[in-house]
Protein backbone atom coordinates (compact mmCIF):
# COMPACT_ATOMS: atom_id res chain seq x y z
CA UNK A 1 0.00 0.00 0.00
CA UNK A 2 1.34 3.27 -1.08
CA UNK A 3 1.57 5.88 1.66
CA UNK A 4 -1.06 8.01 0.46
CA UNK A 5 -3.66 5.66 1.18
CA UNK A 6 -2.29 4.36 4.56
CA UNK A 7 -2.47 8.38 5.69
CA UNK A 8 -5.91 8.86 4.10
CA UNK A 9 -7.10 5.07 6.01
CA UNK A 10 -5.63 6.06 9.30
CA UNK A 11 -6.95 9.86 9.00
CA UNK A 12 -10.45 8.43 8.87
CA UNK A 13 -9.81 5.91 11.30
CA UNK A 14 -9.23 8.83 13.83
CA UNK A 15 -11.45 11.15 12.41
CA UNK A 16 -14.65 9.09 13.35
CA UNK A 17 -14.16 8.11 16.89
CA UNK A 18 -15.94 8.78 19.84
CA UNK A 19 -19.49 9.27 18.18
CA UNK A 20 -22.26 8.47 19.96
CA UNK A 21 -20.98 6.80 22.08
CA UNK A 22 -18.86 4.09 20.22
CA UNK A 23 -15.45 4.42 18.73
CA UNK A 24 -16.93 4.03 15.64
CA UNK A 25 -19.69 4.85 13.58
CA UNK A 26 -21.66 2.21 12.58
CA UNK A 27 -21.37 2.78 8.85
CA UNK A 28 -19.60 0.32 7.25
CA UNK A 29 -22.63 -2.04 5.83
CA UNK A 30 -21.07 -2.46 2.57
CA UNK A 31 -17.86 -4.22 3.66
CA UNK A 32 -16.53 -6.79 1.05
CA UNK A 33 -18.83 -10.64 2.13
CA UNK A 34 -17.09 -13.66 1.74
CA UNK A 35 -18.87 -16.98 2.39
CA UNK A 36 -17.53 -17.30 5.77
CA UNK A 37 -17.97 -13.92 7.17
CA UNK A 38 -20.92 -12.32 8.90
CA UNK A 39 -21.58 -8.70 8.26
CA UNK A 40 -22.42 -6.86 12.28
CA UNK A 41 -23.80 -3.86 12.60
CA UNK A 42 -26.90 -1.54 11.10
CA UNK A 43 -26.20 2.11 9.40
CA UNK A 44 -27.41 4.57 11.69
CA UNK A 45 -25.22 7.08 10.10
CA UNK A 46 -23.92 8.28 7.24
CA UNK A 47 -20.79 7.02 6.04
CA UNK A 48 -17.89 9.53 6.90
CA UNK A 49 -14.72 8.41 4.76
CA UNK A 50 -15.77 4.42 5.95
CA UNK A 51 -13.04 2.51 7.44
CA UNK A 52 -13.24 -1.08 6.76
CA UNK A 53 -12.53 -3.41 9.85
CA UNK A 54 -12.36 -7.21 9.80
CA UNK A 55 -11.90 -9.13 12.58
CA UNK A 56 -10.58 -12.83 12.56
CA UNK A 57 -10.92 -14.64 15.41
CA UNK A 58 -10.58 -17.99 16.98
CA UNK A 59 -12.87 -19.01 20.02
CA UNK A 60 -12.66 -22.21 22.15
CA UNK A 61 -14.77 -21.60 24.61
CA UNK A 62 -16.85 -18.20 23.55
CA UNK A 63 -14.53 -15.76 25.58
CA UNK A 64 -12.42 -14.57 22.63
CA UNK A 65 -16.17 -14.67 20.45
CA UNK A 66 -17.63 -12.56 22.80
CA UNK A 67 -14.67 -9.40 22.79
CA UNK A 68 -14.91 -9.94 18.75
CA UNK A 69 -18.67 -9.32 18.60
CA UNK A 70 -18.08 -6.29 20.80
CA UNK A 71 -15.70 -5.17 18.59
CA UNK A 72 -17.78 -5.79 15.61
CA UNK A 73 -20.25 -3.52 17.32
CA UNK A 74 -18.35 -0.52 17.92
CA UNK A 75 -16.83 -0.41 14.45
CA UNK A 76 -19.31 -1.91 12.10
CA UNK A 77 -16.75 -4.31 11.05
CA UNK A 78 -17.11 -7.78 9.38
CA UNK A 79 -16.49 -10.85 11.68
CA UNK A 80 -14.43 -14.01 10.08
CA UNK A 81 -14.13 -16.99 12.59
CA UNK A 82 -11.08 -19.04 12.30
CA UNK A 83 -12.57 -22.66 11.57
CA UNK A 84 -9.99 -26.14 12.52
CA UNK A 85 -10.27 -29.50 10.82
CA UNK A 86 -9.60 -30.93 14.13
CA UNK A 87 -11.91 -30.63 16.74
CA UNK A 88 -10.58 -28.51 19.73
CA UNK A 89 -14.21 -28.86 22.04
CA UNK A 90 -12.77 -30.54 24.91
CA UNK A 91 -10.30 -28.74 27.72
CA UNK A 92 -8.09 -31.06 29.30
CA UNK A 93 -4.05 -31.63 29.83
CA UNK A 94 -4.17 -33.41 26.91
CA UNK A 95 -5.60 -30.66 24.66
CA UNK A 96 -2.81 -28.28 26.28
CA UNK A 97 -0.13 -30.70 25.61
CA UNK A 98 -1.48 -31.54 22.36
CA UNK A 99 -1.01 -28.05 21.06
CA UNK A 100 2.30 -27.16 23.04
CA UNK A 101 3.63 -29.96 20.23
CA UNK A 102 1.98 -28.88 17.86
CA UNK A 103 4.04 -25.49 18.10
CA UNK A 104 7.16 -26.88 18.78
CA UNK A 105 6.89 -29.29 15.67
CA UNK A 106 5.12 -26.76 13.41
CA UNK A 107 2.26 -29.43 12.46
CA UNK A 108 -0.46 -26.98 12.95
CA UNK A 109 -3.73 -27.57 12.66
CA UNK A 110 -5.47 -27.53 9.11
CA UNK A 111 -8.40 -24.98 9.03
CA UNK A 112 -11.48 -25.55 7.48
CA UNK A 113 -12.47 -22.22 5.93
CA UNK A 114 -10.97 -20.14 3.42
CA UNK A 115 -8.24 -17.43 3.92
CA UNK A 116 -10.52 -14.58 3.54
CA UNK A 117 -9.77 -11.12 0.94
CA UNK A 118 -8.46 -8.83 3.32
CA UNK A 119 -7.54 -6.23 0.27
CA UNK A 120 -10.41 -4.23 0.64
CA UNK A 121 -10.06 -3.38 4.87
CA UNK A 122 -8.09 -1.08 6.67
CA UNK A 123 -7.59 -2.33 9.32
CA UNK A 124 -7.44 -6.10 10.46
CA UNK A 125 -7.56 -7.53 14.13
CA UNK A 126 -6.44 -10.95 14.93
CA UNK A 127 -8.24 -12.29 18.26
CA UNK A 128 -7.20 -15.48 19.90
CA UNK A 129 -7.23 -17.72 23.42
CA UNK A 130 -4.20 -17.68 24.97
CA UNK A 131 -2.95 -21.41 24.98
CA UNK A 132 -0.36 -22.47 27.07
CA UNK A 133 0.94 -19.32 27.75
CA UNK A 134 0.77 -18.31 24.05
CA UNK A 135 -1.28 -17.83 20.69
CA UNK A 136 -3.87 -20.44 20.35
CA UNK A 137 -2.46 -23.03 17.22
CA UNK A 138 -5.14 -22.17 15.04
CA UNK A 139 -4.49 -18.65 14.90
CA UNK A 140 -0.87 -19.95 14.52
CA UNK A 141 -2.06 -21.52 11.62
CA UNK A 142 -3.99 -18.73 9.92
CA UNK A 143 -0.73 -16.02 10.60
CA UNK A 144 0.85 -19.01 8.43
CA UNK A 145 -1.03 -18.64 5.15
CA UNK A 146 -2.38 -15.13 5.68
CA UNK A 147 -0.14 -12.11 4.08
CA UNK A 148 -1.28 -9.20 5.53
CA UNK A 149 -0.09 -6.73 2.71
CA UNK A 150 1.12 -3.68 4.81
CA UNK A 151 -1.59 -3.26 6.16
CA UNK A 152 -2.28 -2.19 10.22
CA UNK A 153 -2.84 -5.24 12.59
CA UNK A 154 -3.61 -5.66 15.58
CA UNK A 155 -4.25 -8.45 18.09
CA UNK A 156 -5.79 -9.42 21.27
CA UNK A 157 -5.71 -12.20 23.70
CA UNK A 158 -8.10 -13.24 25.87
CA UNK A 159 -6.88 -15.63 28.76
CA UNK A 160 -7.64 -16.46 32.58
CA UNK A 161 -4.31 -14.41 34.04
CA UNK A 162 -1.18 -14.93 32.06
CA UNK A 163 -0.33 -13.87 28.62
CA UNK A 164 3.09 -15.32 28.56
CA UNK A 165 4.78 -14.98 25.20
CA UNK A 166 1.51 -14.27 23.43
CA UNK A 167 2.36 -11.05 21.87
CA UNK A 168 5.74 -12.15 20.54
CA UNK A 169 5.26 -15.23 19.17
CA UNK A 170 2.55 -13.40 17.48
CA UNK A 171 4.96 -10.58 16.12
CA UNK A 172 7.06 -13.81 14.96
CA UNK A 173 4.49 -15.21 13.26
CA UNK A 174 2.64 -12.12 11.45
CA UNK A 175 3.78 -11.46 8.13
CA UNK A 176 3.73 -8.30 6.00
CA UNK A 177 2.24 -5.95 8.91
CA UNK A 178 2.24 -2.96 10.32
CA UNK A 179 1.88 -3.96 14.00
CA UNK A 180 -0.52 -1.75 16.06
CA UNK A 181 -0.97 -2.48 19.88
CA UNK A 182 -2.30 -4.99 21.45
CA UNK A 183 -4.76 -5.77 23.98
CA UNK A 184 -5.36 -8.71 26.93
CA UNK A 185 -8.65 -9.20 28.28
CA UNK A 186 -8.90 -11.26 31.39
CA UNK A 187 -11.84 -14.08 30.98
CA UNK A 188 -13.65 -12.57 34.32
CA UNK A 189 -14.84 -9.26 32.47
CA UNK A 190 -16.81 -11.37 30.55
CA UNK A 191 -20.16 -9.92 30.43
CA UNK A 192 -19.31 -6.86 31.97
CA UNK A 193 -19.35 -3.42 31.44
CA UNK A 194 -15.85 -3.16 32.39
CA UNK A 195 -15.35 -5.09 28.35
CA UNK A 196 -16.56 -2.83 26.32
CA UNK A 197 -14.91 0.35 28.07
CA UNK A 198 -11.90 -1.33 28.20
CA UNK A 199 -12.37 -2.14 24.40
CA UNK A 200 -13.52 0.92 23.23
CA UNK A 201 -10.46 2.38 25.13
CA UNK A 202 -8.34 0.37 23.21
CA UNK A 203 -9.83 1.33 19.90
CA UNK A 204 -9.29 4.68 20.48
CA UNK A 205 -5.20 3.77 20.99
CA UNK A 206 -5.47 2.06 17.78
CA UNK A 207 -6.80 5.00 15.86
CA UNK A 208 -4.01 7.08 17.48
CA UNK A 209 -1.40 4.70 16.94
CA UNK A 210 -2.19 4.48 13.27
CA UNK A 211 -2.74 7.90 12.10
CA UNK A 212 1.46 8.04 13.65
CA UNK A 213 2.56 5.70 11.99
CA UNK A 214 1.31 6.90 8.83
CA UNK A 215 2.99 10.43 9.28
CA UNK A 216 6.18 8.97 10.08
CA UNK A 217 5.86 6.64 6.67
CA UNK A 218 5.23 10.12 4.52
CA UNK A 219 8.18 11.56 6.07
CA UNK A 220 10.31 8.48 5.20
Amino acid sequence: MKAVSKITASVALAGIIAIAGTIFPPCFANNTKDTTVAVVGQNVLPPVNPVKVLIVYYSHSGKTKEVAEIIARQTSGTLYRIETVKDYSSISVFHALSAKKELESGNLPELSTAIPDISGYDLIIVGSPVWRHTVATPVVSFLAQCDFGEKPVAAYATNKGNVGSFFTLFEEKVRNARLLPGEEFHNNLSGKDELSQKISKWLNTLASESTLQAEQTSEQ
